[in-house]
């Protein structure tokens, strides 16, 4: 018998058979898994049917991992390259469990394995190109959950489900993880202190818009159950335009997460082998945004669309028709990009 999937965090484990146990995971919209992470016996053979019920109609995997293996076959699956869609975009690795293929929407696969005897948290991941850094989950294996909202072995939107909702609008500086309109689910809404606002899409490695006045409105998302978009609240001056594709390959941008500094993010993320640390900060009628990179030995093209709504200046490097060309030299120093609504 299946165990019933029931909303976060009420997962219920309702029987094991003596063949073992039996999951259902499905891949959903926003490039979650529902339920985000499982309860399992140290040893025990368990048999999981993974269903992509992704509404978005987007192709989905599922790869158990060893514990802490999870960043390593994120980054094998993208080194596949051209070679990554006959091997499901699954690489031959040791630290791999157990893997179901590529699953088409409204089609299921199932998976079998049995844990190791060792008490630990087993991953399992999407590792489809620009997925695994924000869809994965968690086998706990005769280890303790903790709370939903604060357990790091999942991903940091199924975090933010376990959260209740709170008043966001005067809260100034802050950091939402959330579904925000004309970006990827890995959306990431930032209030600077005084009136500027931006929306940073972790998905793409980018600043996404910006704007100015109140903040955001998180009502349709939490009334929806996780999957609705946040308003935004203020007026857009600057946008990059299209979303575009991410990219595969070894040269797709890596999110490796973001630490706040005075209540303001610096993320983090790699391309094409080169570390970037992007800040962004206030200024009385704009925003700034730092990029630096770390390891850069040749320049590095950086998108900066142009908008007639917004002027934009760079402190180092040549802007051109919506791309700013950087040297490494100026890139270790850190290229400072203005952007302020047209006068």
């Amino acid at each position: 018998m299946l165990r019933t999937l029931l909303p976060a965090p009420l997962f219920l484990a309702l029987s094991i058979g003596a063949a073992g146990a039996e999951f259902e995971i499905r891949a959903v919209e926003g490039l979650q898994f529902d339920p985000p992470r499982i309860e399992a016996k140290p040893g025990e053979a368990i048999t999981i049917r993974f269903k992509n019920a992704d509404p978005t109609d987007q192709p989905h995997n599922m790869v158990v991992v060893k514990p802490g293996a999870r960043a390593e076959v994120v980054n094998a699956a993208l080194a596949l390259g051209a070679d990554g869609p006959a091997m499901d975009f699954t690489p031959d690795s040791p630290a791999i469990l157990a893997k179901a293929p590529v699953v088409a929407p409204g089609k299921a696969a199932e998976l079998a394995l049995t844990l190791p005897a060792e008490k630990g948290i087993y991953p399992y991941v999407c590792t489809f190109p620009g997925h695994g850094f924000v869809m994965y989950g968690a086998i706990y294996a005769g280890v303790p959950m903790p709370p939903l909202d604060k357990d790091e072995n999942i991903s940091p939107l199924a975090r933010e489900a376990g959260k209740k909702p709170e008043a966001t609008a005067e809260k100034r500086p802050q950091v939402q993880r959330i579904f925000m309109p004309d970006a990827s689910p890995a959306a990431i809404a930032v209030a600077l202190p005084g009136r500027q606002n931006a929306c940073w899409d972790a998905g793409h490695c980018r600043l996404r818009y910006a704007w100015e006045g109140k903040f955001i409105d998180g009502t349709p998302y939490w009334k929806g159950n996780g999957n609705g978009l946040a308003k935004v609240l203020g007026d857009i001056y600057w946008s990059s335009g299209k979303l575009g594709d991410a990219g595969a390959g070894p040269d797709a941008p890596q999110f490796l997460g973001y630490r706040l500094r005075g209540g303001l993010p610096e993320f983090r993320y790699r391309r094409g082998g080169v570390l970037f640390v992007e800040t962004l900060n206030e200024l009385p009628d704009g925003i700034a945004q730092i990029i630096r990179a770390e390891g850069a030995v040749s320049p590095a093209t950086i998108p900066v669309p142009g908008d007639d709504r917004a002027a934009i200046t760079v402190s180092a490097g040549a802007l051109k028709d919506g791309a700013l060309s950087v040297s490494p030299a100026d890139l270790a120093q850190g290229v400072r990009l203005e952007i302020r609504p047209a006068k």
